[in-house]
């Protein structure tokens, strides 16, 4: 399963979207060769699972001689990841660009319509700064700005403790968008009700582990 994330999530959903040069233009030489380098990689490591495929692939990709086979090919060899915040700042970003996207999705927005992204900061978050540039691009975004206030006729969603809002304008359908809200809200207290009815049954408390009271009990908060 970690294997599946790392090709379909990871490289494929975000890493090949990050990269793709805008309509008409080339992939840079180097950005193209580091690329070729990942998917051999990622061969390798799909190869006892798929080997006919990959090896198929990976003759495919570049010239090479019959004896170089994949199957006989080194094997990738492990590596310590430096200490950096890079690998968290970028999980946080993509948590932003998949919750951007489900609101254009509920306000039915085309992703040619490009939207200005608020933050209720006055800076842009450090875990976000890096990769400003990445969610103009993957959200459809003419700009990113910082505000005191919420923007009329803008949807919102919060990550890492930071509020964003999406500025919809004439797109927004405010009878729609307070439908779903009152729908979240309705479904958020329906939730809370069932957590807190299971955390004031004794016979649960008494004979549930501590973890699992644990785990409730931080649902109500």
């Amino acid at each position: 399963m970690a294997l599946y994330k790392l090709i379909w999530d990871d490289f494929c959903s975000w890493y090949l979207e990050m990269i793709k040069p805008a309509p008409g233009l080339p992939l840079a030489a180097n950005t193209y060769t580091a690329t070729v380098g990942f998917v051999e990689t990622l061969l390798k490591l799909l190869h006892p699972f798929m080997p006919f495929l990959t090896e198929e692939l990976w003759h495919q990709i570049q010239h090479r001689q019959p004896q170089d086979c994949l199957i006989v090919a080194a094997w990738p060899r492990p590596t310590t990841a430096p200490a950096t915040p890079l690998l968290d700042q970028a999980t946080a970003t993509f948590e932003l660009v998949t919750a951007l996207r489900s609101l254009r999705n509920q306000a039915q927005v085309t992703l040619k319509v490009p939207l200005v992204l608020y933050v209720a900061e006055k800076a842009v978050p450090a875990w976000l700064a890096p990769f400003t540039a990445y969610v103009k691009k993957l959200a459809h975004l003419s700009d990113i700005e910082c505000t005191t206030t919420q923007p009329p006729d803008a949807a919102r969603c919060s990550i890492r403790g930071t509020a964003f809002y999406l500025a919809l304008g004439q797109t927004l359908d405010k009878d729609q968008e307070k439908a779903r809200l009152e729908k979240e809200l309705t479904y958020a207290h329906g939730f809370l009700a069932s957590v807190l009815k299971q955390l004031n049954n004794e016979c649960f408390i008494q004979h549930a582990s501590p973890q699992v009271v644990a785990l409730e009990r931080k649902k109500t908060s």
